[in-house]
């Protein structure tokens, strides 16, 4: 048996293994620890949602300018990006329940110095603790959701957790709002300490140990580039609008971060135990393919969640409030499209989704190519609805394929990849994005004088079109690679 024979034979081995490999629970247990899973989602996913909007108010109580409130967001975002990796490799130490009962106690402890703070460092560290518990209760929520559910029900699953992660936010920035009017910035944590309170005293009743543990030795010099990696390329990227492109904070970060970046996967390919098994993507095929696909989701996706309200606000001259209630619908139906895309994840499997999905996602994203300064708010509203349906076919899939042929003592480590790499991309994606709608501006004016702003958004938004196209090339190769495995074990037999 050759290579390429032996790995398509490795791979269906995993995925056989894991349709029964599931975590030993009731299905009693099993659906209270996802019910559990689904509250501490929707507050955390809120409150993700609700600190931008009160992000003015807190800057007047606490008398700091916008350059030191930004950090209450940055911070928090490099932190978890820093704690996927890690997740990793105390899920596979920890037992689950001591895990979660502690993620969601880091997380309470940030929220309640968050809500008492009345000085900047008393802030930014409730926000980094809450980024260490909220990172850790994050990762391990679709570690422990693709652990308990069975192969057939995974994806259904995920979608009902795709639509806790997402619903949150539709409505959350406007209640905040309305919070912060008539009563304080504080009244938002307090709500969130509520709620994340309940679920810790459920937890602590309902979890069970369902992830397999061993011993593996924690490895510091690769936590340590594990630091640098993230830390510099998130935030190298993030620095990307108030620092010049060559500068130390922005491109200097980056070097840092992608030499670091390469220094970890070379030691994590050496190492007997590594903090994060990156082998994974070698062995499997499906992962490895999925670990593309969702770069490529990810750049398509930032169209509706980066470069439209750009659109709206600086191009068009709308409000704030326009480019919210434009891009309100679309968020509305990815979201409750989620569980059903997942229902026909477990149904269909995952070439499909990516077919239709990735089509109708470079479709939609094109048709933005045509839109003028002339044209009425609903059309690029109507786009983005469709775009919308597209990433529920693809959002929470892509998790639940890049998982489903690798087996249960793996899946912290592929859950922990793809989330990794999401971060990374996400990163990129949004500096690349922007630098070009701003390059094609500036060297446009000549040409299309008042158009240039328009200008620039068209050829952003088809440029994105391509990454939707590269998922229906991805969806391609599986079906062929489907195929061409069950020729060779049919004719093994």
């Amino acid at each position: 048996m050759d290579e390429a024979q032996s790995q398509a034979a490795e791979e269906n081995v995993a995925r056989l293994d894991g349709e029964d490999e599931t975590a030993p629970v009731t299905e009693q247990q099993r659906r209270w620890i996802f019910r559990n899973i689904i509250i501490t989602t929707v507050a955390s996913s809120a409150l993700a949602t609700s600190l931008g909007v009160a992000i003015p108010a807190i800057m007047r109580d606490l008398e700091i300018p916008v350059t030191t409130a930004r950090w209450l967001s940055s911070g928090y975002i490099l932190t978890m990006a820093i704690m996927m990796p890690l997740t990793a490799f105390m899920a596979k130490r920890i037992p689950t329940r001591r895990l979660y009962l502690g993620a969601l106690s880091l997380f309470l402890a940030g929220l309640v110095a968050n809500a008492v703070a009345t000085s900047f460092p008393v802030m930014m560290t409730g926000r980094v603790i809450q980024a260490i518990g909220g990172g850790m209760v994050s990762s391990l929520a679709q570690m422990i959701i693709l652990t308990i559910f069975p192969a057939g029900k995974r994806g259904s699953a995920m979608g009902w957790w795709g639509l806790a992660s997402g619903a949150a936010p539709i409505i959350a920035p406007t209640l905040t709002g309305l919070v912060i009017d008539v009563a304080s910035w504080r009244v938002i944590f307090y709500v969130a300490i509520g709620a994340i309170l309940l679920s810790l005293v459920v937890a602590f009743f309902v979890f069970r140990d369902v992830l397999e543990t061993s011993k593996p030795r924690f490895d510091v010099p690769s936590f340590i580039l594990s630091v640098f990696t993230f830390g510099g390329i998130v935030l190298g990227f993030g620095n990307g609008g108030a620092y010049p492109v060559l500068s130390l904070q922005v491109l200097g970060a980056v070097l840092i971060g992608v030499f670091a970046g390469v220094l970890f996967v070379v030691r994590q390919l050496r190492l007997d135990e590594p903090l994060l098994n990156v082998g994974l993507l070698k062995t499997s095929r499906t992962l490895a393919l999925s670990a593309v696909a969702v770069v490529l989701y990810h750049f398509v996706m930032l169209g509706s969640s980066l470069i439209l309200p750009i659109y709206v606000q600086n191009v068009v001259g709308g409000s704030a409030t326009a480019s919210a209630l434009m891009m309100m619908p679309g968020a509305a139906f990815m979201t409750f499209m989620s569980p059903v895309a997942g229902r026909w994840f477990d149904r269909l499997g995952a070439t499909p989704l990516l077919a239709i999905g990735g089509l109708t996602l470079a479709a939609s994203t094109f048709g933005m190519f045509f839109v003028t300064l002339q044209t009425p708010l609903w059309v690029p509203a109507l786009l983005n609805i469709v775009r919308g349906g597209a990433q529920a076919a693809l959002m929470m899939m892509l998790v639940t394929w890049g998982t489903s042929r690798i087996t249960r003592s793996d899946t912290p480590d592929g859950t922990a990849l793809l989330s990794s790499i999401r971060s990374l991309s996400t990163a990129t994606g949004s500096a690349v994005l922007i630098g070009i709608m701003d390059l094609v501006q500036r060297t446009s004016i000549d040409s299309y004088g008042a158009n240039a702003g328009i200008h620039g958004v068209n050829v952003t938004f088809a440029l994105m079109a391509l990454p939707g196209l590269g998922l229906v090339l991805i969806a391609a190769i599986n079906k062929a690679l489907e195929k061409n495995q069950h020729n060779r074990l049919f004719s093994n037999h």
